[in-house]
């Protein structure tokens, strides 16, 4: 066997592992994101996405308040922290989002706005910033 087949070997076992390392890393985190333990929280913050040029909510973005809709009308979560900031179409991205939770007869005394959330980073200090003011337990993020 020469050098150069060694190396070759290697490199190729290498790239196997690799590969196999990502295929089942990727099977275990999409079996976890499509498992759905029904817990309870006290919040769910949404976190914001793309409001449209006109004003309108994105597709994504009315998915996730759509979730967060149907956590709220379940049971599943008390209150509801809208997430988002300013985005480049002028529109505050959090206001939007309580607007659509209104419209769908969430009561303003269950929405919490965080229109300082301009990154999923930054919704995360604000959360427990306001973890820290309010007896909030647990906390259920739809993304």
């Amino acid at each position: 066997m020469t050098r150069r087949s060694s190396w070759l070997r290697k490199i190729i076992y290498g790239l196997g592992l690799l590969a196999a390392w990502v295929l089942v890393h990727t099977l275990v985190i999409t079996w976890d994101g499509l498992r759905d333990d029904q817990r309870r929280a006290d919040i769910g913050v949404v976190l914001g996405n793309k409001v449209n040029e006109d004003g309108t909510l994105s597709q994504r973005l009315t998915q996730r308040l759509a979730c967060g809709l149907a956590l709220y009308r379940s049971g599943r979560v008390r209150q509801l922290l809208v997430s988002g900031g300013l985005g480049k179409e002028g529109f505050y991205e959090g206001t939007k989002m309580r607007d659509y939770l209104r419209a769908h007869g969430v009561p303003d005394s269950v929405i919490i706005v965080d229109n300082a959330g301009n990154t999923t980073q930054q919704t995360v200090r604000n959360t427990a910033r306001l973890r820290a003011t309010q007896p909030i337990r647990s906390v259920l993020v739809v993304s």
